[in-house]
């Protein structure tokens, strides 16, 4: 765009111009026309990078700073019309992030395995506290999650686990959890004929 940023949509939206151009070769004295060529990125890297994130929208006076780093990318067989593989590793705000996945822009997301260890709840409190049952003053949480798709929907499995949580209830009395650990097994199928878990 013309401030030098990049949209990635405008790969996706690339794509039904594409389809419009076509390659003219001639065969005998005539002329015949194939389909529009491809785009495939063989192999993207990146390592190493920072990213940090700035949201003003719930506080413009004092935003809140989200840091990514230590970013590593790497995409395989990139393109608009296969599927391909592309995994990501950071810290977020400290803690330790990966994901890998298989996806593809005709058929959706294929499969995803995700992994996080003891994210910081607290800076993101400004999200969810309206839902809690209480004043969360302190929480970690740690996931390892797998989704693969089926012919039917999409299996979803894996763990959650909320440790070192301190919590005030607004009960009465008052209740205090205190290093309280809950953990969270799933073992999901979501059909996509109905739309239900």
């Amino acid at each position: 765009t013309a401030d030098g940023l990049f949209n990635i949509s405008d790969l996706i939206d690339g794509q039904k111009s594409e389809e419009s151009v076509s390659v003219t070769t001639k065969n005998n004295g005539e002329s015949s026309s194939t389909s529009s060529i491809p785009l495939l990125v063989k192999q993207f890297r990146l390592q190493g990078g920072t990213l940090h994130f700035i949201d003003r929208k719930l506080n413009a006076e004092s935003p809140f700073l989200y840091r990514l780093e230590n970013l590593d990318v790497s995409v395989d067989e990139f393109s608009l019309e296969h599927p391909f593989s592309a995994a990501l590793a950071a810290n977020l705000n400290g803690a330790a992030l990966a994901t890998e996945l298989q996806f593809d822009f005709l058929e959706g997301l294929i499969e995803l395995r995700f992994h996080g260890d003891r994210l910081n709840l607290v800076p993101f409190l400004p999200y969810f506290q309206a839902a809690l049952p209480g004043n969360l003053k302190q929480g970690f949480l740690s996931s390892e999650l797998q989704l693969k798709k089926q012919q039917a929907g999409m299996a979803i499995k894996g763990q959650v686990v909320f440790s070192e949580v301190d919590l005030g209830l607004d009960l009465k009395p008052k209740l205090n959890w205190k290093k309280v650990r809950i953990a969270v097994d799933q073992d999901l199928f979501y059909r996509y004929s109905d739309q239900v878990i």
